[in-house]
């Protein structure tokens, strides 16, 4: 049995190096493009996190627990999972359209969406959740690494002054299709290759499952965008540039805990399969440990809030202080809440009495830059 230790270190490893040069990436944007052009990025992303939750339909989240639990052969369920991901991109790619039309930003920045829009092609055919659930940890990291270090790469090359705002988007695309590539790739090798096929007698058993882990996904998306993406259309993409420039601070400490807790997941689907148990039981003692040095980072960077920020990004960016230490100060609750949301997998969501709508499940992190 691969050890949760050795799970939480290569995937935390991989995100950690991910995150590092996604940052390298937000500095340099925020620097070249300036708060109104970064902002346009921060907004268009934060979109697309509510436009990826029609694709995702809570498979991130029940996914990675079928592939652990072993019931479904995993070509037969990836197949399918991918079938219906490809066929909810149209109503996906819709609505985002409809919303870009509707909300009153530069013409700039709706093109800016739309452009980030096309990567919801590539997640739906994204087999993340299938190597997460096998614990196929190092598939990936692989994928993770891969994908920001062509984007860093490519933006630090390519986006040198504000006229270069339109190419971000492009160079994201680029990224998360070599990732997608290298786990397509890699599951050809291991499970043969994952052709869609819509298997209507597997999807009449799973949607219902699935469909609580959406409603959580969706709380756990508004939670963490709708505010920037509420500043982007109140106060202008300037403003939402000085937002999520803070924002981007707290991407370390939430991801670590995240990744204990992703990593965590086969484990926990494993032991309450086995029988009932205290949820402390089935999280393991590392859960607590985790969360407490959360905790103790945001104390940290609230204290250093605006040597943070004159360091990171430099004087024009001085307002941002005060919205990083609002949010240092809320990741307290934040860090809780992400291990709260862990609780849906002590029951099995075939089951009735299965209530995991309840507690949101923690966003996809996929969209960065």
């Amino acid at each position: 049995m691969i050890s949760l230790r050795r799970n939480f270190v290569i995937l935390s490893a991989a995100q950690t190096l991910g995150r590092l040069l996604a940052f390298a990436v937000t500095i340099h944007l925020t620097r070249t493009l300036h708060a109104d052009g970064f902002g346009a990025v921060a907004f268009a992303t934060s979109v697309l996190a509510g436009a990826a939750l029609i694709v995702d339909l809570g498979f991130d989240s029940l996914g990675p627990l079928e592939v652990a639990r072993g019931r479904i052969p995993v070509p037969r369920l990836a197949r399918t999972v991918i079938a219906l991901r490809l066929m909810l991109t149209a109503p996906a790619l819709l609505a985002l359209a409809l919303f870009t039309w509707l909300t009153p930003v530069s013409a700039a920045t709706k093109a800016v969406v739309l452009l980030y829009g096309l990567s919801l092609l590539a997640n739906a055919v994204d087999l993340n959740w299938v190597f997460l659930g096998a614990e196929r940890m190092g598939a990936v990291a692989a994928a993770e690494v891969a994908q920001q270090a062509l984007t860093a790469a490519a933006a630090f090359t390519l986006v040198r002054d504000p006229e270069h705002l339109l190419r971000m988007p492009l160079l994201f695309l680029a990224g998360r299709v070599v990732a997608v590539l290298w786990l397509m790739v890699s599951a050809r090798g291991r499970w043969g290759a994952l052709v869609p096929s819509l298997d209507r007698a597997l999807l009449r058993d799973l949607v219902p499952a699935a469909l609580p882990f959406a409603g959580a996904a969706a709380v756990a998306v508004v939670l963490t965008y709708f505010d920037l993406v509420l500043v982007g259309v109140w106060l202008g993409t300037a403003a939402a540039g000085l937002y999520g420039a803070a924002y981007r601070v707290l991407w370390l400490p939430t991801m670590l805990i995240t990744n204990h807790l992703v990593a965590l997941r086969p484990t926990v689907a494993r032991r309450a399969a086995a029988g009932p148990a205290p949820p402390l039981r089935l999280l393991g003692g590392s859960a607590p440990i985790v969360v407490a040095l959360g905790l103790v980072a945001a104390a940290a960077g609230i204290l250093l809030a605006p040597a943070i920020v004159e360091v990171l990004y430099g004087p024009p960016y001085r307002q941002a202080v005060a919205p990083l230490r609002l949010l240092l100060l809320s990741f307290g609750v934040v860090a809780f809440g992400l291990a709260a949301r862990y609780l849906p997998l002590f029951e099995d969501p075939h089951r009735e009495e299965a209530r995991p709508a309840a507690v949101p499940a923690p966003a996809r992190e996929s969209v960065t830059v």
